[in-house]
């Protein structure tokens, strides 16, 4: 009322030919910007200073009270009466046949009438303006209409199927021409509920795969054009839940030779449908639903399931090129994954290994090459998700391709690692040249990277079970290499985590080899796999703590880690010196003494290379090994050993110490004044430009 008086008022001075001068409106909400249809308050232009009315309240914050008020008043209750009467419709049916008050024809005549009546007053209602009255309506007369058939098939055999089928057909298309009329998302979807319900409310137990898979694709098609035209992108979720429920209906557990034309045909139409959407999380999960049926359809047969994998796969990147769908590699890399392997695990019989190693390497192919494509295409870089997939798809088509050949190809499989190295190095080579002008850096050092990988397991991958963590500790130094190169804290992570089941596999399995037999000392497979993992772990910390000096002790691990691998592979071999050298009743003593002075040359060793290369980690491990070593002397040795091994660790370990402590007193100045300076955590890896 305060709005209309001062429309009122504002006309009036118009009309007398008065100057109004506008006051400022003070939104009672500021956030709430006030729209221009916003009514206008006036004061006279000689009233200073100009102050806001009281009263000048938008009329979009006075009505939001309001809004939630019809909301719940007449939307949602009146969705809670429609739903409730569908409800007392349902339960009228089943007391009227409880009772037989009147014949099974009289019944679905009144449902019939009363589904009509509703929509023609719904219709009505709505070109009268209660629009949110009229949809409820409209869905109560579909919701009626689609019992009424139902129960004059299932009820009371008044219809044969064919009739029936066709009467809820044209209730379904009714309902979409209404949801149109009405642009209504709750009429819309009723219609399709009943749509994808009548087959299974109709059913009589035969099975026509044809006919019932036909009618779901054109009722996908209707689904599909009203979520584009009308921005309803819940009726794809819709169509997408009831498609997969009658498609699995209809294919059931085992396919048959007859149904496999049909099932892998319509799994086709429906997966080409629904890449059409809108919704891509409704996209992402019909290619995922795809090649699961894939997979339950060519269930037995590799030619069926090979190339509908594979056209599945390719035409989700395409979809992603044509419309910038970030996750859909992705999605097409853990779809297919997922799904050939549990193919391959519930295969009954050989599939074959030249047509499983062609599907593995189209599909490895396919996402190798992805990354040159689309930057051919649209000029763009490789960003992190690409290098991700690069690596993941590396490791899973190696692994599966080796386990491949280990039957038949074994002495191959060297050969296959160089030839994909090779491959490896010429997209590194076309990525450094090629097609943007500007060289990916990161996508180039990861494909160095790997390549770099599969040289080195060619050479121990024809050798013994060892060679697995050789390659492993391979894989954590090119890791740490790439990531310090590109400052990717995602593949420095990776790198740490290799490592750790590494150091895993070293002290539970390769630590075990050659418990019984003879071996050349040093020069074996079990000291060759420490001194090789060591190695590779001590270059990994020398790479990632001068990217990360910030996080030393995360940087620093694979330092310490390798260092742990060489004492413990140069413990072992002192253990097995003392096993083939002394009488059995003195191994133990030679042992521990030998390996406290083994360890004690090298703490030595570390905290001269630490002095000599002003490295502080280095003295830090030197000084805190040696203090282990000076533990281990006084709290076990001094009590265990006999008199002889005692007397000759503890001399060894004297001498050691003073050689240690020479140094330090050499040195001293020298390293108090690099304590005082920024002291390097290491010396910089040769090649790295912050040298």
């Amino acid at each position: 009322m305060a709005d209309l008086e001062r429309r009122v008022e504002f006309l009036e001075r118009r009309a007398g030919d008065r100057a109004p001068a506008p006051l400022p409106v003070e939104p009672v909400q500021p956030e709430v910007e006030p729209d221009s249809s916003a009514p206008v308050t006036l004061e006279p232009a000689a009233r200073e200073p100009m102050q806001p009315d009281p009263l000048g309240v938008p009329i979009a914050a006075s009505t939001q009270p309001r809004e939630m008020e019809t909301r719940i008043g007449l939307t949602w209750l009146n969705r809670v009466a429609v739903l409730t009467c569908i409800l007392a419709v349902a339960f009228f049916f089943k007391y009227a046949v409880e009772n037989e008050w009147i014949g099974p024809g009289g019944r679905v005549a009144l449902g019939v009438i009363g589904g009509l009546a509703c929509l023609g007053l719904a219709d009505t209602l709505w070109r009268r303006g209660h629009q949110v009255y009229a949809h409820g309506l409209c869905g109560l007369g579909i919701a009626i209409l689609y019992l009424s058939i139902q129960a004059s098939f299932s009820f009371y055999r008044l219809l044969p199927q064919p009739p029936a089928f066709v009467l809820m057909v044209l209730i379904t298309a009714a309902a979409g021409a209404m949801a149109m009329r009405y642009a209504s998302l709750a009429i819309a979807m009723l219609g399709l509920l009943g749509g994808y319900a009548t087959p299974v409310l109709l059913s009589t137990g035969e099975k026509n795969i044809w006919f019932l898979f036909s009618y779901v694709l054109l009722l996908n098609l209707g689904a599909m054009a009203l979520a584009r035209r009308n921005t309803w992108p819940m009726l794809e979720v819709l169509a997408l839940s009831g498609t997969a429920v009658l498609y699995g209906g209809g294919i059931e557990s085992t396919v048959s030779a007859e149904e496999r034309l049909p099932a892998g045909l319509f799994a086709v139409l429906y997966w080409m449908l629904f890449l059409s959407g809108t919704n891509w999380a409704v996209v992402y999960l019909a290619h995922f639903l795809a090649c699961v049926a894939a997979m339950v359809v060519w269930e037995k047969s590799l030619a069926g399931f090979a190339p509908a994998m594979f056209g599945f796969t390719a035409g989700l990147l395409a979809l992603c090129e044509l419309r910038k769908g970030l996750a859909a590699p992705s999605v097409a890399f853990t779809s297919f994954w997922i799904c050939y392997g549990i193919w391959r695990a519930f295969f009954i019989g050989d599939p074959g290994l030249e047509g499983e190693a062609g599907l593995l390497t189209a599909v490895f192919g396919l996402f190798l090459a992805w990354t040159p494509l689309r930057m051919a295409l649209r000029g763009t870089r490789t960003t992190e998700r690409d290098l991700v997939l690069i690596a993941l798809n590396a490791i899973f088509f190696t692994s599966r391709i080796y386990t491949l050949f280990e039957r038949d190809y074994a002495g191959w499989r060297g050969l296959l690692a160089v030839a994909l190295a090779a491959v490896y190095l010429a997209l590194a080579r076309f990525l450094w040249t090629k097609p943007t002008g500007q060289r990916d850096q990161p996508a180039v050092e990861l494909l160095v990277g790997i390549a770099l990988v599969l040289l080195t397991l060619a050479i121990p991958i024809q050798l013994s079970s060892y060679r697995i963590t050789m390659a492993w500790a391979a894989e954590v130094a090119s890791l740490a290499w790439i990531a310090s190169r590109t400052q990717s804290k995602p593949l420095a992570l990776g790198a740490l985590l290799v490592l750790a089941i590494a150091l895993v596999r070293l002290i539970s399995v390769d630590a075990e080899m050659y418990l019984t037999g003879e071996y050349s000392l040093l020069a074996n497979a079990r000291f060759l796999t420490f001194l090789v993992s060591g190695i590779a772990f001590i270059l990994s910390g020398r790479w990632l703590l001068p990217a990360w000096p910030s996080l030393p002790v995360v940087a620093a691990t694979p330092y310490v880690a390798g260092h742990f691998a060489l004492l413990l592979g140069l413990g072992l071999e002192v253990e097995a010196w003392a096993s083939r050298t002394a009488a059995p009743e003195n191994v133990r003593n030679l042992a521990s003494a030998g390996i406290s002075i083994v360890f004690a040359l090298y703490a030595v060793a570390l905290a001269a290379a630490g002095i000599a290369t002003r490295t502080r980690i280095n003295r830090v491990l030197g000084l805190g090994l040696i203090g282990f070593v000076v533990a281990k002397l006084y709290l076990y040795d001094v009590w265990e050993l006999r008199l002889l091994y005692r007397f000759l660790a503890f001399a060894a370990l004297g001498g050691l110490l003073l050689v240690m402590s020479f140094l330090y007193s050499r040195y001293r100045r020298s390293i108090e004044s690099w304590l005082h300076d920024e002291e390097r955590p290491f010396p910089e890896p040769p090649g790295n430009p912050r040298g």
